[in-house]
């Protein structure tokens, strides 16, 4: 399968908000899966610089469903100036490139 994976990433300030937002892309069909990991972020704001623990969310789509994916975390972002990103993963083995297929589909059970 010749279809790149598209990583769609952002931040937020705690776990419930990632966990929020990742049930809200996985259960819309929009993301196949999504990882939450623990960082430590340095960073400047409004003229000072931060270091706080954030949670950053890698979510796993399509090309199709990556806008759909960035739209529905600004619009329930607990952030006022969301970072949300995305990165092209373009090899993976043949078998994830189907499931990730399968479970962003329209078709899709929960598909939206």
């Amino acid at each position: 399968m010749n279809t790149p994976m598209i990583l769609v990433c952002t931040t937020v300030g705690t776990e419930e908000a990632a966990q929020s937002l990742a049930r809200l892309v996985v259960t819309q069909s929009l993301a196949a899966c999504v990882h939450v990991e623990r960082i430590q972020s340095t960073y400047r704001w409004q003229g000072q610089v931060q270091e706080e623990t954030e949670f950053r969310l890698t979510a796993k789509t399509t090309p199709a469903r990556a806008h759909q994916v960035q739209a529905a975390w600004a619009a329930a972002h607990p952030y006022e100036v969301p970072a949300i990103w995305t990165v092209e993963a373009q090899v993976m083995t043949p078998d994830f490139a189907a499931w990730l297929a399968e479970e962003t589909s329209e078709e899709s059970p929960n598909g939206t």
